[in-house]
């Protein structure tokens, strides 16, 4: 994230919220706090079981990404057949995913 798009996100935020929402909300005011506090949340979770765990699922996770568009555009080509087939695969794939993501919630720290 840079530091413009930082000051966009809080301009945004500032609108939908009014100001006095806003300044309950905000607690790390300038990006350069937001990026320390990033870094130093990156560092202390770096060795945990899930961190591993999920770095170590990201080049699977990169694959299939690229397996979803090949087999999509296939689809594409004849839809009749291959999209009863693509479909059912398509949605164990995101239930699979959806369990990973809950998982991983469910093992953070609170506050988070």
């Amino acid at each position: 994230m840079s530091r413009e798009d930082w000051n966009k996100s809080l301009e945004t935020l500032q609108r939908q919220l009014g100001e006095a929402e806003y300044e309950k909300l905000i607690q790390i005011p300038d990006f350069e706090t937001f990026n320390s506090h990033i870094e130093k949340l990156c560092t202390a979770y770096a060795d945990r079981t899930v961190t591993r765990c999920i770095r170590g699922l990201d080049s699977s996770f990169q694959s299939l990404r690229t397996f979803v568009m090949v087999v999509s555009t296939m689809v594409q080509a004849n839809p009749a057949i291959a999209a009863l087939v693509w479909g059912s695969i398509l949605a164990v794939l995101q239930v699979c995913l959806s369990s990973m993501i809950m998982i991983a919630n469910e093992t953070r720290p609170s506050g988070f």
